[in-house]
């Protein structure tokens, strides 16, 4: 739950907290749908997440990352952002479908054809590609596949066409409404190629052939850029290892 001195500072911007949901789905932080009535007896529902289990280094990654977003209207609109109460409130989004295939490609295009200059402002904050270091931070030395680690260098190595990448592209970080589709949760977001990020989101959404062929297909018509087949399928290869071990380690 929210702590005694996040819920002081919500209550001091926004006004009296009328009512807390817990959201549960899709998110690896405390969320919340929260209640509040403000000074003028305006009800305001807001989107909270407690960041309690970050440290600072990520939480200011993620607001690096989603300050990109916001500006490139990715993203709902970021109302509150305390780094030393691990707090992040948003507008709230009522969401009234799920995404579909065809909107989980043009986020994807949106995201990478992000503002050059804005990025290169936040670049130097944002964490570069690192499979290897992921993949390292999630198994131990001696149950590692080292051949998996391996081409997970190599393509950290090699990765030097890199874009602004959100890197959890899943349909539970997708907020879509009858007038706009947004992504949320940035801290995952990466400079990395967009392969990278196709084939993470293949591998979270568990798309079948069929379903990859057909992101691919919206993506490159969108784009009006090709994607390396073969790189993809690398990438795939580490992402599905990745997701292996990060189900390992929650079980």
């Amino acid at each position: 739950m929210l702590s005694i001195a996040q819920r002081l500072l919500i209550e001091q911007n926004f006004g009296s907290i009328l009512n807390i949901e817990p959201i549960n789905k899709g998110y690896s932080n405390q969320c919340f749908k929260l209640q509040v009535l403000d000074g003028s007896n305006q009800h305001q529902n807001l989107f909270v997440k407690s960041l309690n289990n970050k440290d600072a280094a990520h939480i200011q990654h993620e607001h690096q990352a989603r300050s990109i977003a916001e500006q490139a209207q990715l993203t709902p609109k970021c109302l509150l952002q305390n780094t030393q109460h691990k707090l992040l409130v948003t507008e709230y989004v009522q969401t009234d479908t799920q995404a579909c295939i065809e909107d989980i490609a043009l986020l994807l295009v949106h995201t990478h054809s992000s503002d050059s200059q804005l990025v290169q402002i936040h670049q130097p904050n944002i964490i570069p590609q690192r499979l290897a270091a992921d993949i390292q931070a999630l198994a131990s030395a001696d149950k590692i596949d080292i051949t998996l680690l391996e081409l997970a260098k190599q393509l950290d190595s090699d990765c030097t066409n890199q874009v602004f990448c959100h890197g959890d592209i899943s349909r539970d970080n997708i907020l879509k409404t009858r007038d706009k589709t947004y992504l949320v949760d940035w801290e995952y977001a990466r400079m990395a190629s967009a392969e990278y990020d196709l084939a993470a989101s293949i591998c979270i959404n568990q798309f079948n052939t069929a379903e990859q062929n057909q992101l691919v297909d919206e993506y490159q018509k969108h784009s009006q850029s090709s994607i390396n087949q073969d790189l993809l399928l690398q990438y795939i290869q580490v992402f599905e290892y990745l997701n292996k071990l990060w189900f390992a380690k929650l079980a």
